[in-house]
């Protein structure tokens, strides 16, 4: 990462900490720069904030759930009518609406929240 876009960010842009192991996010951490994400860790961790494994990058937007759950729903309704086949396990439609339901759920949730 170049050190004026680690200083500075990207406009527009949050940073977050990403567990390379675990492939997941951690610590509900939401910066502006990847740097204060980095001091945001530091002071959740100590020292511990130092293993290589934790590394700031760009958090997806909230675009991406809304997308996400349209692109649920639409392979629910392909995989209903038969276009799409492929490898689907029996059973997985379902699990896909759900998915999608317990998303809007969440979004919903979240914005009572903050409003």
């Amino acid at each position: 990462m170049k050190k004026e876009i680690y200083r500075r960010g990207i406009p527009g842009k949050k940073y977050g900490i990403w567990h390379t192991q675990k492939r997941e996010w951690v610590f509900d951490i939401c910066e502006d720069t990847p740097m204060l994400a980095n001091a945001r860790l530091y002071q959740i961790l100590g020292d511990l904030a130092k293993n290589p494994r934790y590394e700031p990058r760009i958090l997806p937007d909230k675009k991406s759930g809304t997308e996400l759950v349209k692109n649920l729903r639409k392979y629910a309704e392909r995989y209903r009518t038969g276009e799409t086949l492929g490898r689907a396990i029996i059973g997985t439609e379902g699990l896909m609406y759900q998915a999608a339901d317990v998303i809007e759920e969440l979004e919903r949730a979240v914005k009572n929240e903050q409003g």
